[in-house]
């Protein structure tokens, strides 16, 4: 196809900021059966493109516009997916093993032509699979989404948006649902052995018949979720107590009055160096404690207030810390590989009442030499933050501010 071809030759020039190049244009376009292994089509538009059957194996399609696109029995194993657009498109029958769709968004959509009415799509087969086998979707947009039956063995969906979507019959066998929202989710009949569901929001969730034998669910809020009608074989609902917990309570206890009285009474958490290691400590209010080199590895601190605290040196890899405010704390050399760092702020910090901090009108946030490989700072505000040195290989930035950022 001669047009194609060049549509494609000048979108790669366009990539690479040539200015002959021009962005490909593809809307409504009938790729049907077409083979496009590894072809570059990132940022592409293929909005209602009609794309049955195609080989987009290993094609590069991150940052694509797919709303509404007939995806239909396309093979897309091992494509970059991250951020694309796939909302109200046509999956059934669609491969997807080892494709890369994080922060893609797989919401329900409605696409209309010029006349007001919907493209033809290829006949919808129920006994079609959508197979997402090894595939890394962190952070997917999937509300919902309609998943019945698919196969998501081993895939990555942490931190994913799965609220109300539509599981029912889904193989997530082994699958990781680290903080995933799975709120009002049709889990029904669903396989889920032997899946991570830590820090996860099941809440009105239907599992009736699901199976989530030797299932992780530690940390996870199950409000409305009736797990006597599902299979638990094996399921780790929390972890044991252990010689930590009681000192560590009383910690911060003794930090909240400190706090609450700037300082009269109580006193400041001292747990530098301290074995915090996988202990569940959401919400908890730890600003302006004393935790350099604390080891703190899958510890559990979703929406935790570390204002000011000094975390340098701290071990916090898999961590999750999603909606926490950590603005002005000190991270420097911190170890945060694969921390779910999702909507957190490590803003600059302002006047904030921490005892002993009061008179400081500006502390920066700092990572200085921190790493965070392979975290995931989705939407994360680091304005004003001290970067120097930080280190973010593969590690999910969209929506992530900071100063000095790059344009796409």
């Amino acid at each position: 196809m001669r047009e194609l071809d060049d549509i494609l030759r000048l979108h790669a020039l366009w990539l690479d900021r040539e200015r002959a190049g021009r962005r490909a244009d593809l809307r409504f376009y009938d790729l049907a059966g077409l083979s496009l292994f590894g072809r570059r089509l990132a940022k592409s538009s293929l909005v209602g493109a009609r794309l049955v059957g195609c080989d987009l194996r290993n094609a590069d399609l991150i940052g694509a516009d797919l709303f509404g696109a007939d995806l239909t029995d396309a093979d897309l194993r091992g494509a970059g997916l991250a951020e694309t657009d796939l909302r109200g498109a046509t999956l059934q029958g669609a491969r997807f093993d080892e494709a890369n769709l994080n922060a893609a968004d797989l919401r329900e959509g409605v696409l209309l032509t010029g006349s007001g009415e919907k493209p033809p799509v290829a006949a919808a087969d129920a006994n079609k699979q959508i197979v997402m086998t090894d595939a890394s979707l962190i952070c997917a947009q999937m509300e919902r989404a309609d998943l019945a039956g698919a196969n998501l063995v081993r895939c990555n969906l942490s931190g994913a948006n799965l609220r109300q979507a539509k599981l029912c019959g889904a193989d997530l066998g082994h699958a990781i649902l680290r903080n995933a929202d799975l709120s009002a989710a049709d889990l029904r009949e669903a396989s889920l052995r032997s899946a991570d569901l830590t820090a996860a929001k099941l809440d009105g969730a239907n599992v009736a018949d699901a199976d989530l034998s030797k299932a992780v669910l530690v940390g996870a809020s199950l409000t409305d979720c009736n797990l006597l009608e599902a299979s638990t074989l094996g399921t780790t609902l929390q972890r044991s107590e252990d010689a930590r917990q009681a000192p560590l309570r009383r910690a911060i206890d003794a930090h909240r009055r400190w706090l609450e009285t700037n300082g009269r009474r109580g006193e400041r958490a001292a747990l530098s160096g301290v074995n915090l290691e996988r202990c569940s400590l959401t919400g908890v209010n730890l600003s302006g404690a004393e935790l350099a080199g604390a080891k703190m590895d899958e510890a559990i601190l979703n929406e935790a207030l570390l204002v000011l605290a000094d975390l340098s040196g701290a071990h916090l890899r898999g961590a999750a810390l999603r909606r926490a405010r950590l603005t002005g704390a000190d991270l420097s050399n911190a170890d945060l590989r694969d921390a779910d760092l999702t909507e957190a702020r490590l803003d600059a910090a302002g006047q904030e009442n921490v005892p002993g901090r009061r008179q400081q009108r500006q502390l920066r946030t700092r990572l200085v030499s921190a790493d965070l490989s392979g975290a995931v700072l989705y939407h994360a505000k680091l304005t004003g933050a001290d970067l120097t040195g930080w280190r973010t290989e593969r590690a999910i930035l969209a929506g992530a501010e900071w100063d000095g950022r790059p344009e796409d």
